[in-house]
């Protein structure tokens, strides 16, 4: 479709902006009796149009799919932190098809403002405005009455100001949007804000999400806002000269600074009441705006700005009917006057919380969709029961029924049994002692579960319940099966020695060293002595081995045999280093399996030993080791060398 030349109108308009009225006295609008003549906070709504020529390239096109998609999304389950359900369909609902679908596509350029870095078109004159829109037929004074609801339905395109924007085009046709604020114009700089601006709104939606009943919500996000900020007067008094960097016209005002005029009161309430799921309206007058909220079943009125004052924050004007904003004073009927584009839209307030200063009021009876309990007589069997009422909508009881007991039971009280970890539990009840008829049932409370705790014991995880104590394997956990050194002795040599550590389990798997056991070696590891090695399993595996190993002491040799009569003498080579002394033992044969006898020479100086009192004529064996004393366990142990070379003899006679 050939694009038609452009011609921008720009219709500024300020948004209605409060200008607050002090008693003298004490600085409040409320006093022990109220002035009907009194002028409470207000606002004003100014437009001013400019023309201003502007190129093609400024003009961008919502495609028909994105609009449809958009569309579509409306009817979809939205998720939880979506944007999208701090807005209201009520005013969208009641559009035709064709002004939905010019709100549509509104909705999908806001949307990608709002979650993405595009920049907003920047106008000849130099302001910033959302991207334009074509296709549509829709009639100036229609696209203006759409353009208005959806922005007061959508509080969370923070970024747009009080600026409309009139695009003619030369086919006679046009596109109202809106402006954006300069701070929101840089889409980087636009993202960083809306996380600003969600920070907020999540800190607020979590202490709203504790409240149980819609009106205890309403209540809080009113007193949220008010406890957070204060009417910008003095924005006001100077005819709104900073409002580009105020955002007064925006939540922005609300969540990211501590001061705003009534448009952002009405629109940050309307935001998060809609993001608790209660659907509520931004409204307004020729100089005010407030607003409409549906709780349960009906709407009322809520002005949180004239509810906001100097000393605290009060609740004259919450929850309000029509009748109520009518009567309280001729000012506030005048501000409460609904702008003529509001007609046949707006729901009527017909009803009214009875709010006072500091008293927040409840939901009228007429508020509620009443459901009578019926009433049930007591017989002799059973209990009978007062007549009731409940809301079919938010479930509250507006009358309690009351129990009437059996006229001729003698009620007994089945006391309440606990519920257990795995069993179900009883609430109290109670029967007749008579006929056993159950007066009051009692109901099953569910198995309260169990509160596990995991430990390991004998090689397998277990865990353990801290309520009633039971215990159960969860796995069974791989067992060590060996583990063992690549070597369990040394011959001394002053070097430092220390053997490979080898770790199996069960299924033949080496273990890894660091993730499945650690090695504590010893220290020294160069002289003669015994050594251990601790292996301590982690991860999936428990336990601590030791294992030793030992240097011998270095070996020595026989330097010579003389055979005397009945005896021999033998010497050896002297061994001093890492040695304690010697051991000596002579055999009658040569695998010294009989008549062994062992001689300790515990003096690494003496190299020679005499031995009597043998056998004339009879050959012996002789061979020679060094030992070394060592410490094992804090107890003194021999570690020997290697025996030497056999060396036989022959004694005399």
């Amino acid at each position: 479709m050939k694009r038609a030349k452009l011609k921008i109108e720009i219709l500024t308009v300020i948004f209605c902006s409060l200008i607050f009225a002090f008693s003298e006295k004490n600085n409040s609008i409320y006093a022990d009796e109220v002035l009907t003549d009194m002028e409470l906070p207000t606002g004003r709504l100014v437009f001013e149009e400019e023309t201003e020529e502007a190129a093609d390239e400024d003009y961008e096109s919502i495609e028909e799919s994105d609009i449809a998609e958009q569309s579509l999304l409306r009817t979809a389950d939205i998720a939880a932190d979506d944007w999208n359900k701090y807005g209201s369909d009520y005013f969208y609902d009641q559009l035709s098809d064709e002004e939905k679908a010019y709100w549509n596509a509104l909705d999908v350029i806001c949307e990608k403002y709002l979650t993405t870095e595009t920049d907003a078109v920047t106008t000849k004159s130099g302001a910033y405005r959302m991207q334009a829109i074509s296709g549509s037929t829709l009639a100036k004074a229609q696209q203006k009455n759409v353009l208005l609801m959806f922005r007061y339905s959508n509080p969370q395109y923070y970024f747009l100001n009080a600026t409309v924007y009139t695009i003619s085009y030369s086919n006679d046709t046009i596109s109202l949007v809106f402006g954006i604020y300069p701070a929101f114009e840089n889409g980087t700089d636009r993202m960083e804000k809306t996380e600003k601006v969600k920070e907020q709104v999540d800190a607020w939606q979590e202490q709203i999400d504790q409240c149980s009943k819609d009106y205890e919500k309403v209540k809080k996000i009113h007193d949220l806002i008010c406890e957070k900020v204060y009417y910008n007067q003095a924005l006001v008094n100077s005819d709104f000269a900073t409002e580009s960097t105020e955002y007064s016209q925006s939540v922005y005002s609300v969540f990211c600074t501590d001061k705003t005029v009534c448009a952002g009161y009405a629109q940050s309430f309307a935001m998060m009441c809609n993001g608790s799921g209660i659907d509520t309206a931004v409204v307004t007058s020729s100089n005010h705006e407030w607003n409409k909220v549906k709780i349960c079943s009906s709407w009322y009125n809520v002005d949180c700005t004239w509810d906001d004052q100097s000393d605290g924050y009060y609740y004259n004007f919450f929850v309000k009917s029509d009748e109520f904003y009518d009567t309280y004073s001729s000012w506030s009927k005048t501000c409460h006057t609904e702008e003529d584009y509001w007609e046949g839209y707006l729901p009527v307030c017909t009803l009214d919380s009875g709010a006072t200063q500091t008293d927040p009021g409840k939901i009228p009876i007429e508020g509620h969709t009443i459901v009578t309990d019926a009433a049930v007589a007591a017989s002799c069997e059973t209990t009978g029961l007062t007549e009731g009422s409940h809301c079919s909508v938010c479930g509250e009881i507006l009358t309690e029924q009351t129990v009437i007991p059996a006229t001729g039971h003698t009620p007994v009280k089945d006391a309440a049994v606990a519920a257990a970890c795995e069993t179900t539990g009883l609430t109290e009840g109670s029967h007749c002692s008579v006929c056993k008829t159950v007066l009051v049932a009692q109901k099953v409370i569910p198995a309260a579960g169990h509160k596990w705790s995991e430990y390991r014991e004998s090689g397998k995880v277990k865990r353990k319940c801290s309520v009633c104590g039971k215990t159960e394997t969860v796995r069974t956990l791989p067992k060590v099966k060996m583990v063992q050194l690549s070597k369990t002795s040394y011959t001394y040599d002053g070097k430092s020695h220390m053997p490979a550590v080898k770790v199996t389990n069960s299924a033949g798997k080496k273990l890894k060293e660091g993730t499945d056991y650690k090695i504590k070696k010893p220290s020294g590891r160069k002289n003669a002595g015994i050594y251990t090695v601790t292996i301590e399993m982690k991860g999936d595996y428990t336990g601590k081995y030791r294992k030793t190993f030992q240097i011998i002491p270095k070996g020595t040799a026989i330097s010579g045999v003389k055979a005397k009569k009945k005896a021999f003498s033998v010497s050896w080579k002297k061994q001093a280093k890492q040695t304690s002394g010697y051991q000596i033992q002579y055999a009658v044969d040569a695998k010294f399996k009989k008549s062994v006898v062992t001689k300790n020479v515990n003096n690494t100086k003496k190299v020679k030993l005499d031995v009597s009192k043998l056998k004339a004529k009879k050959k012996y064996y002789i061979r020679v080791r060094t030992y070394k004393t060592a410490k094992m366990n804090g107890k003194s142990k021999k570690i020997y060398s290697g025996w030497s070379k056999v060396k036989a003899v022959t004694t005399k006679k």
